[in-house]
């Protein structure tokens, strides 16, 4: 089985923002775009973005951005680390190879020329806030696991559905959202345009970074909260 892992998102979402201060996403997947998406015939594939989500004093929302994931060669290795166990002591981070990818950090070099490039070997923020705004466990705010298509399911060993004999066109999904909320008391600055998701709460010693990304800069005030989704959607295709 092959792991394609494209920067591309395959989710489109619109945001309702309600004057109380919460905010909606609905997710709107078609069918072909699930189904049809840009990957490899019978391969599995991990797709993702991250929403940047900005709060004032009174939890109105007063800034939203959105960009695609780049999940990074070491975030390959945690990937593979956790499914095969004789590569796991090969890992930059093999003394917590068993743990989970759960701490993000904020930085203010995305803009940078070189650093938007998101390169596959990146291993850390380019330009963290630094002093109290350190990196914060993330909580899962969803994990579903489901299917490309319920209404298509039903396996027809002479005509598949895409009319061709014995194809099934019913493929495994699951969808995983993380979340993590920087204060502002913490982490008031200009210019917030990158962010990154880790293993461990520190760089030291062994922390290795699953993604990064980069967006348009966010000016936190010290009243504010930068509220980050990083979202994954992990399936496979059909073979």
């Amino acid at each position: 089985m092959k792991l394609s892992i494209p920067t591309i998102g395959v989710l489109t979402t619109v945001v309702l923002l309600v004057s109380v201060g919460a905010i909606y996403a609905v997710n709107f997947e078609s069918d072909q775009s699930l189904t049809k998406s840009a990957g490899p015939s019978g391969a599995a594939y991990m797709v993702g973005n991250v929403k940047v989500i900005h709060f004032d004093k009174d939890g109105q929302v007063i800034g939203y951005r959105q960009g695609t994931n780049h999940i990074t060669a070491t975030g390959m290795s945690i990937i593979m680390g956790q499914v095969f166990q004789g590569i796991n002591n090969t890992l930059p981070d093999a003394g917590n190879v068993s743990g989970t990818v759960a701490w993000m950090e904020v930085g203010t070099d995305g803009d940078a020329s070189y650093a938007n490039e998101l390169r596959w070997n990146d291993t850390d923020i380019h330009a963290p806030v630094g002093g109290n705004c350190i990196r914060v466990q993330s909580t899962i705010a969803n994990a579903s696991l489901a299917h490309t298509s319920p209404n298509r399911c039903n396996f027809d060993s002479l005509l598949g559905h895409d009319g061709v004999s014995g194809r099934n066109d019913c493929a495994a999904r699951m969808n995983v959202t993380a979340q993590a909320d920087f204060i502002g008391a913490n982490c008031a600055t200009l210019d917030i345009d990158e962010a990154g998701i880790f293993t461990t709460n520190s760089a030291s010693p062994n922390g290795m970074m699953f993604a990064r990304n980069t967006f348009g800069s966010v000016d936190l005030g010290a009243l504010d909260t930068l509220q980050l989704q990083w979202e994954f959607t992990f399936k496979d295709t059909v073979p």
